[in-house]
């Protein structure tokens, strides 16, 4: 099964998330975009695992979220990977007062553990909105380019989820909850 660790999002950011999508739908061709119920922050893809991983994935992570407490972060900013003149990915971006710093380095420690390394690339904090299907040749849309402050979220709690590859869409099922206390 397909894993990864994530942040879920309040109704309240994903309302505001799906209005920005329905802005930029007549703006951005050839598109798929993230269902609202879809909608996190990923902390870590941990991709296929056998099925008796996850509950040693959660045992871990339990231990190793202990002592985090819950923050809030501010949904600000836009971008692209791999970049926003050749974009495949739009995203928005996440500023929060140092809570994710330490998160990635706390999950990346206890996953080691059980032998999967830190991933290459640094966490940069972000919630997709559409990936692209196909060349976009004109980079970010202005409403990404323009976009500020969409809101704030407090950041409670961390997820253990399972992605289900669908032809329309994935479906990420909740294993598992990590309440930050």
């Amino acid at each position: 099964m397909r894993l990864f660790l994530a942040v879920p999002l309040p109704d309240e950011t994903r309302d505001v998330l799906t209005g920005l999508q329905d802005k930029l739908r007549g703006k951005v061709k050839r598109a798929t975009w993230v269902r609202r119920t879809e909608m996190h922050v990923t902390l870590r893809f941990l991709g296929d695992c056998e099925d008796d991983f996850a509950p040693e994935v959660g045992e871990m992570l339990s231990d190793a979220l202990v002592d985090h407490h819950p923050f809030d972060a501010l949904v600000k900013g836009a971008g692209a990977f791999p970049n926003p003149r050749r974009p495949k990915v739009f995203w928005v971006g996440i500023e929060d007062g140092g809570g994710f710093a330490e998160l990635p380095h706390v999950t990346n420690l206890a996953l080691a553990a059980l032998g999967l390394p830190a991933p290459a690339k640094p966490f940069q904090p972000h919630i997709t909105l559409c990936r692209l299907r196909g060349p976009w040749l004109g980079g970010l849309p202005r409403q990404l380019e323009e976009l500020t402050e969409l809101g704030s979220f407090k950041i409670d709690r961390l997820v253990l989820y399972r992605s289900d590859l669908h032809p329309v869409a994935p479906q990420h099922t909740e294993l598992r909850t990590f309440p930050l206390k």
